[in-house]
């Protein structure tokens, strides 16, 4: 008999933090970086489709899509250096704390989280 591991998934905006860190990575990135032009021309994309979600036209998902191709062609370690400041100056203060102790509680089972 093959032994079954379980697993818990979590949405990270309004299920484990509060608010939307889409909007949190952006603010991040103008208070601490010098963006490009080419950084606020690439940021058309998901403003639009942010606003045509919020309309419900698009899905999340297009949304999210688009949010993504801002990260084209910048280097890992500037995304990852970038993730690690963001997550200590900011998203670590957002976490819910019941969310928290459901991730402890399937941690402490051997749940794959």
């Amino acid at each position: 008999m093959t032994h079954k591991q379980v697993a818990a998934f979590f949405d990270l905006d309004r299920t484990l933090i509060l608010g939307d860190s889409q909007a949190m990575e952006l603010r991040h990135i103008l208070a601490h970086e010098k963006p490009s032009p080419l950084f606020y021309l690439k940021l058309a994309g998901p403003l639009f489709t942010g606003i045509l979600t919020h309309l419900s036209l698009v899905s999340q998902e297009s949304h999210t899509l688009s949010y993504m191709k801002t990260y084209r062609g910048q280097l890992s370690r500037t995304l990852l250096d970038r993730g690690d400041l963001l997550f200590r100056k900011t998203l670590r203060h957002r976490f819910i704390d019941q969310s928290l102790d459901l991730i402890t509680g399937h941690r402490q089972k051997g749940h794959l989280i």
